[in-house]
């Protein structure tokens, strides 16, 4: 469970940490700016058929869910944009962080309408959400990419007491073009165990070894700069 934590932290950060080792993030993928960079090994500047799209928020316009969901319809079809034969040409995941999930939350429950009948009770709420088909998913560690904020796994904590003060943001996948590529036989896989000569412990090496591909970014999106403070 540790390791599998680890490895989410590690895909939900900026760049590759460990001295480049550890996998490559999401949020490497998928940027909010494109500067002279390479990007699996290609220039994003000079190339910008291999950018990502792009929907920016700003504090001062969006005040209201209809807004926010404005600019989200426009990213998504940002991210439809182009044929993609034999594949699926929009986005099916929305992974954003825990304040922009319960934006979206408030936006769907102020179009709802509670029934209720003589044996049940009211149960305001839903198991579960989807934007024109793609699911939304929040997790922990997602970072503000407006402030350059990343959640590491040693400052959990930390995060939840600043989340009021930050902006949200949310990562448009399609995953026909993204692949976590694992060499086979070092998926998680746990080596011999060793007991040292002064100790009566065990030890062992689990190996995960493996690396987050992107196919075509142009596909994915971003939106970021959320205020965390809509309400109506």
């Amino acid at each position: 469970m540790s390791m599998s934590e680890y490895v989410n932290a590690m895909i939900l950060a900026f760049s590759a940490g460990n001295g480049g080792a550890d996998l490559l993030p999401i949020f490497h993928l998928i940027q909010k700016a494109f500067a002279s960079t390479t990007v699996g090994g290609i220039n994003q500047s000079t190339y910008d058929w291999w950018q990502n799209q792009v929907s920016l928020s700003t504090t001062a316009a969006t005040k209201t869910w209809a807004q926010f969901y404005k600019e989200m319809s426009h990213l998504y079809n940002l991210c439809s944009r182009g044929g993609s034969k034999g594949k699926r040409s929009f986005p099916d995941l929305i992974l954003c962080d825990q304040r922009y999930y319960e934006t979206y939350e408030g936006a769907c429950l102020s179009k709802a309408q509670i029934m209720v009948s003589n044996d049940t009770v009211a149960d305001l709420g839903f198991g579960g959400f989807k934007f024109k088909g793609a699911t939304l998913m929040w997790d922990e560690y997602v970072p503000d990419v407006e402030d350059g904020t990343a959640v590491t796994i040693d400052t959990v904590d930390s995060y939840w007491t600043d989340i009021t003060t930050d902006y949200s943001s949310a990562a448009f996948l399609n995953s026909e073009f993204l692949e976590l590529v694992v060499c086979q036989g070092q998926d998680f896989a746990v080596g011999p165990f060793i007991q040292p000569e002064n100790q009566k412990v065990k030890t062992s090496i689990l190996y995960m070894m493996g690396e987050l591909c992107c196919s075509n970014r142009r596909k994915q999106g971003l939106h970021y700069k959320i205020d965390q403070e809509i309400v109506s």
